[in-house]
């Protein structure tokens, strides 16, 4: 089961991004790559946003041991991912294609269009639940901001880029495990599970009225 790549993804949120083919060296076998950014990604629980501050952003899973797959696949590998860094409150890294079969074919598919994304699987190590009416780091609620997040590996995909569907729309990765602060007002607060639960639906059904039908 360790390599299943159904188990590999329940670990992980994903965001997906146009790829800029303009960026291929195929001299050096390169493109650049933006795998994350700011942008409000609609989940289940509402708005995610992902900050990218020096310290909310650990980068050394991706320097250590950072492989780039085709569609997650952790038994596709198709090459490295050299130099993740953050610039402009983005992610950016280089992907270099392994000279071998899986690597040639996914550099072919880039330069032919095929191949059109690029997405980040990633964890989520502390959320900071930001209310309606509230403002926390220039941000205003209501959102879930990640203030401490790790990527843990890129892929290329054929999924085309949009905020509003695909990958970042329909992932439901639970919200177990990790730490969720709250502002003072909801730690003064004392509410049943189910009460919880009733604002949450409310609060889901106004951002995405479709799914109250």
């Amino acid at each position: 089961m360790k390599n299943d790549p159904a188990v590999y993804h329940d670990e992980f949120f994903y965001r997906s991004y146009k790829l800029d083919r303009t960026t291929v060296d195929k001299d050096k076998r390169t493109i650049e790559l933006s795998f994350s950014s700011e942008t409000p990604i609609l989940r289940y629980f509402g708005n995610e946003i992902l900050l990218h501050g020096a310290k909310n952003v650990d980068l050394s899973r991706l320097r250590s041991n950072g492989s780039a797959l085709l569609n997650h696949n952790p038994d596709n590998i198709i090459g490295r991912v050299k130099n993740p860094r953050v610039e402009s409150k983005r992610g950016k890294a280089t992907l270099i294609f392994d000279d071998d079969d899986d690597g040639n074919r996914a550099l072919s598919k880039v330069e032919s269009g095929s191949l059109k994304g690029v997405s980040v699987g990633y964890k989520v190590l502390k959320f900071r639940d930001v209310m309606r009416d509230e403002e926390y780091e220039g941000i205003k609620g209501p959102a879930m901001v990640a203030t401490r997040w790790a990527p843990y590996e890129v892929s290329l995909t054929p999924i085309p880029a949009d905020a509003s569907v695909g990958i970042g729309r329909c992932a439901t990765r639970s919200l177990e495990g990790i730490d969720i602060e709250k502002s003072k007002i909801q730690e003064d607060e004392t509410m049943t599970e189910e009460e919880i639960r009733k604002l949450i639906q409310e609060e889901f059904k106004r951002i995405l009225p479709e799914t109250a039908k």
